[in-house]
């Protein structure tokens, strides 16, 4: 066999071109890919999209070369009741017959191809003439894969009809697989047989499969969250086929084929397990739609090259080789500081403070690779969901930000993509009698981000999108949770909008939280920012950084529709030098502090915080607002002019005060103010 690279020598459309061949109209392929690692993934990753080798299908399937790259077996229309999906009920006939971990040494025949998927694990497919009757019986293609399980030693259940299979151009990202990249290790377009044909390979008689009984073999297990109902307590049973039915519904499984599945299920019980109460154990999972109910939210594991589902999730330990010699940063930012990769930032404030025009312009910067606020951005495709703001409202107010940068729409290209959700239902996780669930909108955006393969992820409001509690701490985590999995594993990263009332908003100009709700809302998310008006500014403060040090307040001032950074706005001459004025002032009666041995807390509630013993001085400016003192002394911190130094009180408790800089006091010579006595500075 001819060895060749897969990567250059064919593309993912072109492997589906050859394999579906001419899909006429009704029929359509079905892919799949994802970037986590299939061991463990949720079942959502797993339910793909209709294939049917249109241009933007075919460039959006190409580009998954860094993931885990499936396709069914099999050609597909709406199923039998009507559902566009991967089930049986779909299945019109088998283009490929596919078996994986096939010996080389042994195999005998000339296949369509040979996929090394790891490590000198191959897979082999043979592609069937789409006129053969075989191909077309649903039933029969069945038998073959139980058959061909058998052989392999796996278990059947997820070796149907409608079976994933990985693609020529993809990447194992299980962690035994070291993200190995597939290698197309034989590949003979022109090689097309019967099943009958392909079936020899593998030395399968398929008229004995032809014989065989049309009821379901006693050794067959259709799906092993149930993988044995022989021993099941009397007492458990109907829990037990009631989970069962359930996990057929979340499948899709048509109800007809789960009540033959599920009452030969009920009768390998012992006892056996009366049929009318499977009957209602399948009534009571059928009623409910996905999502409500606990055997729904909680969906098993499912194995990455078979679809079978798994009893037990195939949880790995954390390797910890290499560790001690040098690590990479866990995590990177894509704008600097204030937006980790990987997880979810809070940003709040309260309504009207310009959250969204915020969001908006680091979008822009996002999309551009441009600097936000002298902070560095990461070149980004941007999906931004908004549901308060209307296309007209967006159209304008990203009009004047483009125009305030020096841009036009042709630099955003494709960089930028805008959903209104004013009109639409955007909820991506209601709470229901059984607690909190993702909703399908949550699909629909998971697709989304898929389909744009966006890296920024911005969602505006968390109030229009978590239909939970608030103030329920599993809900919250929950929810931020499942936003941070819709990123994770393309190393994006999601900004959150929120609300927070006024007395929220004035509580954290005084030092206290900046979030409502629960307290989950700080500890799920890694990165969290505020916004608030103080002295004329909006400042935007870095309240909680996980992944490194916050960043310095981002100052920033309204000029009609838009936000700019104040030291880029055009402004009196006289505005930089009244502030110059303020913090000298401030520094200046810093100094008589310090030297008279009085502390200045950097804890906002203390007494002797700095608003509280400055204030009462003659020389202090009348400018500065209590809420504005904070700004002033983040100002002082980020010149460097001042810093925190922790000391001891007389009964040894650590304490936390403001101390001035050497840089402190030389700018307050260059200002002529007279020379300052030597003092214990930092």
């Amino acid at each position: 066999m001819q060895v060749i690279d897969s990567v250059r020598a064919i593309s993912n459309s072109e492997f589906l071109r050859t394999v579906y061949g001419e899909l006429p109209t009704g029929q359509h392929g079905w892919v799949c890919s994802f970037r986590t690692s299939p061991e463990g993934a949720l079942a959502e990753y797993w339910n793909g999209r209709a294939y049917k080798g249109m241009k933007e299908q075919a460039a959006l399937i190409d580009r998954a070369g860094d993931d885990n790259a499936y396709f069914s077996v099999a050609v597909l229309s709406l199923s039998d009741t009507g559902q566009l999906a991967r089930v049986k009920g779909a299945f019109v006939r088998l283009a490929a017959l596919v078996v994986d971990d096939v010996q080389l040494e042994e195999f005998v025949g000339r296949p369509t191809w040979v996929l090394e998927t790891s490590p000198g694990k191959h897979q082999v497919g043979v592609k069937i003439s789409a006129g053969d009757p075989d191909a077309g019986d649903r039933e029969l293609v069945d038998r073959v894969m139980v058959q061909l399980s058998k052989r392999a030693g796996i278990d059947p259940s997820g070796n149907n009809c409608v079976r994933y299979a990985r693609l020529a151009v993809g990447t194992n990202t299980k962690p035994a697989a070291a993200r190995f990249k597939h290698r197309l290790v034989a590949w003979n377009a022109e090689q097309e047989l019967t099943l009958d044909e392909a079936c020899a390979m593998f030395s399968i008689d398929l008229d004995e499969l032809r014989a065989a009984p049309q009821a379901v073999p006693s050794d067959y297990r259709p799906d092993p969250i149930v993988r044995s109902t022989a021993g099941i307590p009397e007492g458990s049973r109907d829990q037990t086929i009631y989970q069962y039915a359930c996990s057929l519904r979340s499948r899709d499984v048509d109800r007809a084929e789960a009540e033959v599945l599920v009452l030969h299920r009920a009768a390998q019980c012992s006892p056996p397990f009366p049929a009318n109460e499977a009957l209602k154990c399948i009534e009571s999972a059928y009623k409910h739609p996905p999502g409500k109910s606990e055997a729904f939210r909680k969906a098993p594991a499912i194995d990455p090259d078979t679809g079978e589902v798994l009893e037990h999730l195939p949880l790995q330990p954390v390797s910890l080789r290499g560790v001690g010699q040098g690590q990479e940063p866990a995590t990177e930012h894509k704008l600097e500081a204030l937006l980790p990769e990987r997880v979810v930032t809070l940003l709040s404030a309260h309504g009207g403070t310009g959250k969204s025009l915020l969001a908006l312009s680091m979008a822009v910067a996002l999309a551009t690779g441009q600097p936000f606020a002298e902070l560095a951005c990461k070149r980004s495709r941007v999906l931004l969901l908004s549901c308060e703001d209307d296309d007209l409202v967006l159209r304008y107010r990203l009009d004047r930000v483009l125009q305030a940068a020096g841009l036009t729409d042709e630099a955003l290209g494709e960089q930028l993509v805008v959903y209104d959700m004013t009109d639409q239902d955007s909820v991506l996780y209601a709470s229901g009698r059984d607690g909190g669930h993702l909703t399908p909108q949550y699909e629909w955006l998971r697709q989304r981000i898929e389909h744009h393969q966006a890296d920024v992820v911005i969602i505006d409001n968390a109030s229009d999108v978590f239909d939970g509690n608030e103030i329920n701490r599993a809900q919250v985590r929950q929810f931020v949770r499942a936003l941070a999995r819709l990123v994770r594993d393309r190393n994006g990263a999601v900004l959150l909008l929120a609300h927070v009332d006024k007395s929220t908003a004035r509580g954290s100009a005084a030092g206290s939280e900046s979030y409502s709700g629960s307290t989950a809302w700080h500890n799920s998310v890694r990165s969290r920012l505020f916004m608030a008006e103080e002295d004329g500014h909006i400042v935007v403060r870095h309240e909680k950084a996980n992944y490194g040090p916050r960043a310095a307040d981002v100052r920033l001032v309204r000029l009609g529709p838009m936000l700019r950074p104040v030291s880029e706005h055009a402004t009196d001459p006289a505005a930089g030098i009244k502030r110059d004025i303020e913090l000298m002032a401030v520094l200046k009666l810093m100094v008589d502090f310090e030297q008279r041995g009085e502390r200045i807390s950097t804890a906002p509630n203390q007494p002797n915080n700095p608003y509280r013993l400055l204030s009462s001085e003659k020389q202090f400016p009348r400018s500065i607002t209590k809420s504005g003192m904070n700004g002033v002394m983040r100002e002082l911190e980020r010149r460097r002019f001042i810093t925190k130094r922790e000391d001891r009180t007389a009964n040894r408790k650590v304490v936390e005060r403001w101390a001035l800089t050497s840089e402190g006091l030389h700018w307050l010579e260059s200002k002529g103010a007279p020379s300052a006595p030597r003092l214990r500075h930092a």
